[in-house]
């Protein structure tokens, strides 16, 4: 699985919208629309924070780790 795909099944799992999960890690709609769209790459610091959102490792979020 894909980074964008990874990040809506997180996303939708915890019931948050794209705003939502904007707001918690300090990035509009279109910036969390466009990751999981894969049209844009999040830097470090937007990994580790989506990471504490979802309480998973970043390699997980990357497609490195499976669980």
């Amino acid at each position: 699985m894909d980074f964008g795909s990874t990040l809506k099944s997180l996303r939708k799992q915890a019931g948050l919208t794209q705003a939502q999960l904007g707001q918690q890690i300090g990035v509009t709609k279109s910036v969390i629309s466009f990751y999981e769209l894969r049209e844009r790459t999040p830097s470090p610091e937007v990994l580790v924070k989506l990471s504490a959102v979802f309480h998973c490792s970043t390699d997980y979020l990357l497609g490195i780790e499976r669980e």
